[in-house]
């Protein structure tokens, strides 16, 4: 037996099955900064919506913005961001 060797934090313990999504991690920030260019005010990460193709970001005015290469409002507050989300957009 080996040395164990404590993992840095961080480190992919998965034996790299999962690598495009810690790719996809890394292009998170930069995605939302385009979003947050797009919105003219820092939009923060609340999630991922239609499979994971749209990400879903919150200004500071509680505004909710939805988009990946673009953005879009999805609605001015958070309580009617999640009626869209739940019961569908119109």
């Amino acid at each position: 037996m080996g040395v164990r060797r404590p993992r840095p934090a961080g480190a992919a313990t998965d034996g790299g099955q999962n690598r495009h999504l810690r790719l996809r991690r890394g292009r998170d920030h930069e995605i939302f900064e385009e979003l947050s260019e797009g919105a003219r005010a820092y939009v923060y990460p609340i999630g991922m919506a239609d499979r994971r193709n749209q990400y879903l970001g919150m200004a500071p005015n509680g505004a909710v913005y939805v988009g990946m290469d673009y953005v879009n409002l999805l609605a001015d507050t958070a309580d009617e961001a999640l009626e869209k989300l739940i019961v569908g957009l119109r």
